[in-house]
């Protein structure tokens, strides 16, 4: 069931049959394209899909697809299916292209696999002509339209005789054209007309006499009279009788075609209705390609889980400017059911809940929508909307009135198998009031496990999303900053509206901003600027945590260069050791040498003091040369010994013992976690109470705010740390461990980095930026002294690549200059 009628109006799908239509080549395509709708069974769709999906490889691949003939014989076959009735000639050509298409198509299809396209081949199955069709239109048409002559005797005799009548009656016009030219009762140039089927002389109207005749019509400035001259006439009779009689035998030979060829009509018309359906997947894969769409994959149950979704006719509009278009990641399960989206005026919430209901409704009616690979998507038999203003005067009712008498419809209405859409629900009525209605109503469809997505301002439904059992919050991201829209999906917390940052931005004074702010009340002030706290944190900390992850990266690749430094080192003091010994023994062994032919010597000589002197200073000589060698190689041992060592060193209390392994992390069982267990955040130092366990992730109240977490983010701890971080009262320390205000009143803007290495002097910076983040200070100092100005370019260097720095200065040349740096934040 659909609700109301003006649902395809509201989702944008009337467009799309628009551009379907305009795709479509045969009435008959066009037809059912204006007369499509979604479908309620699983098979159907599935058919519908792979049909598409099939046409889409087809166009894709570029093949020479067919064409599908741009004609409608449904008409002219069901008149002629009256006996005594004939098709005429141009009704018989279209018969006849749509036999050409149909041929085509089917020999098309005969050409692939039988497991290349099965569901289209499905479709023309059995798709043959029979012979005898074209045989009996071949022999009465001829290849420019005409009826041929030879289609039967009489009418072959019968043009025959026309043509020799033709050109008698052509000879004899000329000669009386040259005779009246010769006269000068026609210009020279003035050649036979024809009025109503007869040859006629133009002539002045005061010569009209001279030619004698019969006088057929006039122009309309009455100066030239149309003449049949009185010899033709005649001959014009006979021609004009032999027309007469061409027009009967035509008729007879279309009556006894149409006599013969009537018991294939039906036949034709299931063609024609098989053609247009062709067309009509044609033009779904047209667009669908125009849009890159993707086929998903259906699921037994209702569910939603689509990868880089887009709004399809605003992805084909930002294609056309030039624009990039953001994708949105959206997942509707059995236990989370309901998406409630929150965030500021134009920040995307209508499109994205749109988006939700086109996408869905193109599936089931078999299109291929703009998602990535992987999406998956069930069947739902109801689509019921809320959007816009349907207020009537007629009928006496109000905007607000006109959306009770939706919401009444869709509390009757839902169930399992429903999808709805509520755009700014609650609107129309006294805040205070229409909140808590719509909270009752929420309930209300929630408890019939229906699906749906809801836009919203009100913090009331925010809060109840967050404890409601199938309810989950979602924000539209907003760049604070520079005061304009993400068009971010981010599913799992609720979004501030911005309001007094946007009218600040528009330029309302501030007393009033600040008049509103005390109207409305502290606690509601405050929860919205946690709320935006809480984006601003995340933003701020997913753009450290990637600084992070890159600089692991590099890290990780340096120390895979240094490893393989130290291992050629080490390589490299081995040869040099080996080579050494190698070389010490080759001296030993030459010493030996020396030293025993010495001796030798010696004891030939016979102690003979001069040869035993010179022997001796020989010895000496070598032992100081050994001594040297030795030295040498000693010392280039030592050498490398200690380079290789100095590197290791270096590695070692750069990285550690050896390089970085990345061991992939399983995902924790969340049967681990129960309701109501002690946690603390490992990153913040914050700790928490467990409200809930989803897929991977924790809910989690910390202080007063409620969030999802992931597991490997939080680690248990016992009641009595919990207490002793936490106090005795959770309202004592509005962020569990993390005191903000005793952290606020003891945060010191001046950071003084003086006699400090560079090094210790950029940590220092770093967790004083950080603090700053969290306690919310704008305004810094950091004394660095003037020096060389090295410690005060390396901080400078620091400041200029970190996003929340606005802009950084020198201090006023009164109150430190240069060696102090003043900073502002910007959130």
């Amino acid at each position: 069931m659909i609700y109301p009628d003006t649902f395809e109006e509201k989702i944008g799908f009337s467009q799309i049959r628009k551009r379907v239509i305009d795709l479509c080549d045969s009435p008959v395509g066009k037809e059912l394209a204006e007369n499509m709708t979604a479908a309620f069974n699983r098979e159907d769709i599935a058919c519908q899909l792979d049909g598409t999906d099939e046409m889409s490889a087809i166009l894709r691949f570029g093949t020479d697809f067919p064409e599908i003939a741009p004609v409608d014989i449904r008409n002219p076959v069901s008149r002629a299916m009256v006996v005594g009735t004939w098709l005429d000639v141009p009704e018989w050509l279209d018969i006849r292209r749509l036999i050409q298409s149909v041929k085509q198509i089917g020999q098309y299809f005969d050409r692939k696999e039988k497991t290349l396209y099965p569901v289209l081949q499905k479709m023309v199955i059995g798709l043959k002509v029979s012979p005898l069709i074209q045989e009996q239109l071949d022999q009465v048409f001829g290849r420019n339209g005409q009826v041929r002559d030879q289609a039967s005797p009489a009418l072959r005799q019968i043009r025959q005789e026309m043509v020799h009548l033709q050109s008698s009656i052509g000879r004899r016009m000329e000669r009386i054209l040259q005779s009246a030219r010769t006269e000068g009762w026609i210009e020279q140039d003035t050649q036979a007309s024809i009025r109503d089927g007869r040859l006629v002389i133009p002539i002045p109207v005061f010569n009209k006499r001279r030619i004698a005749g019969l006088i057929h019509d006039e122009s309309a400035s009455g100066k030239t009279a149309f003449v049949e001259p009185i010899e033709l006439v005649e001959l014009n009779n006979e021609l004009r009788e032999l027309e007469l009689a061409e027009q009967r035998e035509i008729i007879r030979i279309l009556t006894d075609l149409t006599n013969f060829l009537r018991p294939y009509f039906s036949e034709m018309s299931e063609w024609n209705h098989l053609l247009g359906e062709l067309d009509l997947v044609r033009a779904k894969a047209r667009l669908s390609i125009r849009w890159e769409g993707c086929k998903p994959q259906l699921s037994d149950h209702p569910e939603i889980s689509w990868r880089e979704s887009k709004h399809p006719l605003l992805y084909l509009a930002f294609k056309q400017e030039g624009k990039q278009i953001v994708p949105q990641d959206i997942q509707l399960t059995q236990e989370k059911r309901i998406l409630l989206i929150s965030g500021p005026n134009a920040g995307g919430k209508s499109v994205c809940l749109k988006s939700v209901g086109l996408i869905q409704y193109l599936i089931q009616s078999g299109f291929l929508p703009p998602l990535a690979e992987g999406s998956v998507s069930g069947v739902f038999k109801q689509f019921l909307v809320d959007i816009g203003d349907e207020q009537s005067i007629e009928n006496d009712l109000s905007t607000y009135s006109s959306h009770l008498l939706h919401m009444k419809h869709f509390i009757r209405q839902s169930d399992s198998s429903t999808l709805f859409l509520i755009d700014e629900f609650g609107t129309g009525t006294e805040p205070q009031l229409g909140g808590a209605i719509a909270e009752s109503i929420l309930e209300e469809i929630a408890g019939s496990g229906a699906f749906g997505v809801i836009t919203t301002h009100y913090s009331n439904l925010k809060h109840f999303a967050s404890g409601a059992e199938g309810i989950l919050n979602a924000a539209m991201r907003f760049d604070a900053q520079r005061m304009r829209p993400l068009f971010e999906l981010e599913i799992g917390k609720p979004g501030s509206s911005f309001a007094f940052e946007i009218a600040r931005n528009i330029g309302l004074p501030e007393s009033v901003l600040e008049r509103a702010s005390l109207k409305i009340g502290t606690k509601q002030v405050s929860f919205d600027q946690h709320l935006r706290q809480i984006s601003r944190d995340k933003k701020y900390w997913e753009t450290k945590r990637d600084k992070i992850r890159r600089s692991s990266r590099d890290l990780d690749e340096l120390m895979v260069k240094y490893t393989d430094l130290v291992a050629a080192t080490e390589k490299e003091r081995k040869k040099i050791l080996a080579e050494t010994r190698r070389e010490s023994e080759d001296l030993l062994a030459g010493i030996n040498r020396k030293i025993e032919q010495a001796i030798r010597e010696i004891r030939e000589s016979q102690a003979d003091k001069e040869r035993s002197k010179k022997v001796r200073s020989e010895l000496d000589s070598l032992r100081n040369q050994v001594k040297g060698s030795l030295e040498v190689r000693k010392k280039e041992s030592d050498q490398a010994i200690e380079d290789g060592e100095k590197v290791a060193a270096k590695a070692r209390k750069k990285f550690g013992a050896g390089p970085t392994e990345v061991k992939e992390k399983k995902p924790e069982s969340t049967s681990n976690w129960i309701k109501g267990r002690k946690i603390r955040l490992i990153d913040r130092d914050l700790y928490g109470e467990i409200l809930d366990t989803r897929e991977g992730n924790l809910v989690i109240a910390v202080g007063q705010m409620i969030t999802t977490i992931p597991i490997d983010q939080v680690e248990p701890v016992s009641e009595k740390e919990y207490r002793e971080k936490t106090g005795n009262s959770d309202k004592t320390k509005p962020f569990g461990g993390y005191d903000l205000e005793a952290r606020r009143l003891s945060f010191s803007p001046n950071l003084d980095l003086r006699g400090l290495r560079a090094d210790e002097a950029l940590q220092r910076v770093t967790e004083f930026i950080d603090e700053a983040v969290m306690v919310g200070e704008t305004n810094l100092r950091i004394l660095h002294g003037k020096g060389d100005g090295i410690l005060r370019n390396l901080i400078r260097e620091y400041l200029s690549g970190v996003d929340v720095v606005s802009h950084y200065q020198d201090e006023d040349i009164r109150f430190g200059g240069t060696g102090i740096t003043i900073v502002r934040l910007s959130y």
